[in-house]
């Protein structure tokens, strides 16, 4: 049994066109309309990933918690032994 193929056509189809930006979808918005727009892409993921969308707010309130927490300490360990670090390997 023998399977007819279609040629491979150079247009993309109309399915794919859809669903690609068109070149002025950018340019209309102003910058900080694409900036408030990024950020809520950025919180859209964080959510997802943490699993934060199934949480009511109080529990999405312990977590951001302990998530802020962690992060501010490694940033604070970051911040207080790198300077030790570089002066030891310069004196």
């Amino acid at each position: 049994m023998s399977t007819i193929q279609q040629p491979i056509s150079a247009k993309p189809s109309s399915a794919i066109l859809a669903l690609a930006p068109s070149p002025n979808a950018f340019s209309s918005k102003d910058l900080k309309t694409r900036f408030v727009e990024y950020l809520k892409l950025l919180n859209y993921r964080y959510e997802l990933v943490m699993g934060l969308y199934v949480m009511e707010s109080w529990e999405k309130a312990i977590v951001n918690a302990i998530v802020f927490v962690c992060i501010a300490f490694i940033l604070r360990m970051l911040f207080s032994s790198i300077p030790a670090e570089i002066k030891s390997a310069y004196v």
